[in-house]
């Protein structure tokens, strides 16, 4: 009978452990389809600024274009950065990398 025991706390202990690790992943899938979400969205975003600019007729339009596009550029750059900052900071803190 002792040994029936040990085996059953065994077994509750090792269901334990799935079921939090699978609470974990669930947690994890969760902020990715968040970012997954996000990383769309900006994808459509920056589609749309592609689109905006269309063929120019002189080399001041198209330097100006390029101008306008250089800074759009920059600008999600450091937004993306900014992100993945935080987010690596997040899955460090998580302790999600093996």
């Amino acid at each position: 009978m002792v040994f029936l025991r040990f085996d059953f706390d065994k077994l509750k202990s090792g269901i334990e452990e799935v079921r939090h690790t699978l609470q974990e992943r669930l947690q994890q899938w969760n902020e990715y389809e968040d970012g997954f979400e996000r990383l769309l969205a900006w994808l459509g975003e920056a589609e749309g600024t592609l689109k905006a600019y269309g063929n120019c007729n002189t080399l001041e339009e198209k330097e100006e274009q390029h101008t306008k596009y250089q800074v759009s550029l920059e600008k999600q750059f450091y937004l993306q950065k900014t992100k993945r900052g935080d987010l690596n900071k997040t899955l460090i803190s998580k302790d999600y990398y093996y």
